[in-house]
């Protein structure tokens, strides 16, 4: 504390009137805060106050690896520090009150100044194909950063938000193209050190799609008996020329001067073809195997009356083939036999699943006179009366197992037989007469 002194004299002949005394306080300096950790670039915001009115106050720096402060006076200190280095910094602020003529203590306000770190990214690829990975490596030249990215898909899948703090930062996503069109995988890369961040960076990504080829498993016609190719397999890619080049490939070996879109295939094997886009360098493979087929060589038809009135047909081809059977531009079957078929005029088409057969039959069916057949009871108890228009000359009995169970000669549109002594069950009577017909009934 500092005293002034003040003499007031009234001169009075030896006479000393008045001594006054006036007390003066030096001011004492308060800092908010008197310590703090700041990120580089961040700015100071110390708050100066004093016990005294009207105290000024002027510092001084003493900075250590950080710029950005400087010497000064007011009521704060409101300075923008920034590292020098890749190492924290510090500034020493010593600040000095000064109020009515009287200069006060000094204090020091420490400042510590992180650094911020740096993302550094060699040459990335600015495109990938379709399935392969990003291949982002990340560098920052402090150790210890962390790294935190988010991701915008367009058109891609296969991109994942994340964080690490493996140094250098490796990013590997296997990105896929949604469709057939070129999509992109946006990374924003953070990275972080003693909760200070540095400046983000944006890798834009564009994936290309793989060329999209799908070629089926064929086949090529061969004529059975000379072994000559008939009908060779086009292997078709459905792509450009003028957009992709193409090496094909039988049976592992490069097929020479083959570099068209289509490839004819006249020989069995497997066959490998590899398209390449000539803008983005994107390929695909695709394989597929060629087999051996043999058409039939010749068809005939016979037939057989039904007792119902219609016939039955069957189909003998010269071949060795899996073939298909059409009557009438019916629905194509696998059997060769066709029941139930009207008399008059028929068409016979013999083909096979592979396409490679072709023929035709033209058939003539003609009309049956229908017969009169009856039975009954159905049904029977014990005796089963059967009526024809024609003479029936044998009536056999069978078995749900095919068993013969009953046999009976005649010579008689009218013939009776007693099934008294059977089990009840189901018996199939065959009738014999200027045809066969087999008949089935119910034994009580």
């Amino acid at each position: 504390m500092k005293k002034i002194f003040t003499l007031v004299f009234l001169v009075s002949f030896w006479t000393l009137m008045a001594i006054n005394t006036t007390k003066v306080t030096c001011p004492t300096v308060t800092a908010t805060p008197l310590s703090e950790t700041l990120c580089s670039g961040q700015t100071t915001n110390i708050q100066l106050s004093s016990n005294v009115a009207n105290t000024t106050y002027s510092w001084n720096v003493i900075p250590s690896g950080v710029s950005g402060c400087f010497s000064g006076s007011g009521n704060s200190i409101n300075q923008t520090l920034t590292t020098t280095g890749f190492s924290s910094g510090s500034v020493t602020y010593i600040i000095t009150p000064y109020a009515d003529a009287c200069t006060g203590v000094s204090i020091t306000v420490s400042i510590t100044v992180d650094p911020r770190p740096e993302i550094f990214a060699p040459t990335l690829p600015q495109s990938i194909c379709s399935g392969e990975s990003t291949g982002i490596s990340i560098f920052s030249a402090i150790p210890g950063t962390t790294f935190t990215w988010n991701i915008v898909q367009n058109g891609v899948t296969g991109a994942m938000a994340g964080s690490s703090s493996t140094y250098p930062l490796h990013i590997s996503d296997i990105l896929t193209t949604t469709g057939n069109t070129s999509g992109t995988a946006i990374y924003t890369i953070i990275p972080s050190l003693n909760g200070c961040s540095g400046n983000p960076v944006t890798i834009t990504l564009t994936v290309n799609p793989l060329p999209d080829i799908n070629i089926p498993d064929g086949l090529i016609c061969m004529d059975e008996s000379t072994n000559t190719v008939l009908t060779p397999y086009v292997l078709d890619t459905s792509l450009s020329t003028s957009d992709y080049i193409f090496q094909w490939y039988f049976n592992g070996n490069l097929i020479p001067e083959a570099e068209n879109s289509t490839y004819s295939a006249d020989s069995a094997g497997d066959y490998r073809v590899i398209a390449t886009n000539t803008t983005t360098e994107c390929t695909s493979t695709a394989t597929t195997n060629v087999i051996e087929s043999y058409p039939a060589q010749s068809a005939s038809a016979t037939y057989e009356e039904q007792f119902d009135g219609n016939y039955t047909v069957t189909v003998t081809t010269n071949g060795s083939g899996t073939y298909l059977y059409q009557m009438d531009a019916g629905v194509l079957q696998t059997s060769n036999v066709f029941t139930g078929v009207l008399f008059g005029q028929h068409a016979i088409h013999v083909t096979d699943s592979n396409g490679c057969s072709d023929l035709m039959l033209n058939l003539d069916l003609p009309e049956i006179i229908q017969q009169d057949l009856a039975i009954s009871p159905n049904p029977v108890t014990d005796i089963l009366t059967i009526n024809n228009d024609q003479i029936i000359t044998k009536v056999i009995a069978l078995n749900h197992l095919g068993q013969l169970v009953f046999e009976k000669e005649s010579n008689s549109k009218n013939v009776q037989i007693d099934l008294s002594v059977l089990n009840a069950g189901i018996y199939f009577i065959i009738i014999d007469s200027d045809k066969t017909e087999t008949l089935k009934i119910v034994k009580n």
